[in-house]
């Protein structure tokens, strides 16, 4: 069901073949996390803990009776990323509250998704928790020792759909959220500087100097987007050849319609799911990339 998958959505080597490109690699401390609990018949579900030490997935008894159950939400900004780069992977780094607070449970394994809406650091409540989409979660294994560091977890494919669609952050929480099973993780809040989240990036931009086929901008307009399934694609080039063509791409990297090319050219795509879909459009040998939305 969730699926670890390396492809960058705007990679286009995947797609054709380009010459190099040089890679830059960033280090980024977690900038907003925060603890989202609730603990039964305590009525804490609207309480804010944005300065909590802890980034924690559990699920442990109650002190009278029923559940305590935390989350955490954990915000990069990854705005020094320039806009046009291709995010090659992104290792997350989490490291264990030990001694202050230790892994345990047979059964503690967790799930890391991307958050799909904003949040406040200093106002997110259990009851006000953003959304995750649900696909491409990533799985922590159940902890080997109750200070286990989880290091290298691989969340390339959650960090390229924030760095092209919207970047709300990850949420953790428990694969099974059944008692007692607990991993506690250091927050940004915790005291010590080292044990604060960390997310290693990095990103390319491709070099097309060997005369191989370039990546352009702006050379076609297509509308309306977001689109509702019919969209129209314009050129101002009037010269076509049985080659030219557009193919979308969903969010995996899949190919999932493609067509034949004309100087303006009507399609159909409500057969698509509503989601973000990269268009690459080849005119020419010359390739160029949109984003398109289906509502």
């Amino acid at each position: 069901m969730f699926l670890r998958i390396t492809l960058n959505l705007f990679a286009f080597a995947a797609l054709t073949s380009f010459s190099s490109h040089a890679q830059t690699t960033i280090t980024l401390i977690s900038d907003n996390d925060a603890a989202l609990g609730y603990h039964d018949y305590y009525n804490t579900e609207a309480n804010n803990y944005g300065t909590a030490i802890q980034n924690a997935a559990y699920v442990m008894p109650g002190y009278s009776g029923g559940l305590n159950v935390n989350r955490a939400l954990i915000k990069f900004d990854l705005s020094s990323i320039p806009a046009g780069a291709s995010i090659e992977s992104a290792y997350l780094n989490l490291y264990s509250l030990s001694p202050a607070h230790l892994h345990s449970g047979s059964n503690n394994s967790a799930l890391i998704e991307r958050v799909t809406t904003d949040w406040s650091e200093s106002a997110v409540s259990w009851i006000t928790q953003p959304p995750s989409p649900g696909q491409n979660g990533v799985i922590l294994p159940a902890s080997t020792s109750s200070s286990q560091d989880y290091l290298d977890i691989d969340v390339t494919t959650l960090v390229q759909e924030m760095h092209s669609i919207e970047n709300y952050g990850f949420s953790l929480k428990l694969l099974n959220e059944t008692v007692t099973n607990v991993l506690y993780f250091a927050s940004s809040d915790y005291a010590d500087a080292n044990k604060h989240p960390k997310l290693v990036v990095t990103y390319s931009f491709r070099d097309h100097s060997n005369g191989m086929a370039e990546l352009m901008q702006n050379n076609f307009t297509i509308y309306p987007n977001p689109t509702d399934g019919k969209i129209t694609i314009v050129s101002a080039n009037a010269s076509f050849t049985d080659k030219d063509n557009i193919k979308l791409y969903n969010m995996l990297g899949e190919l999932v319609f493609e067509s034949k090319l004309e100087k303006e050219t009507e399609l159909d795509l409500s057969h698509l799911e509503a989601a973000f879909y990269l268009a690459v459009i080849e005119l020419n040998g010359v390739l160029e990339s949109h984003k398109i939305c289906v509502k």
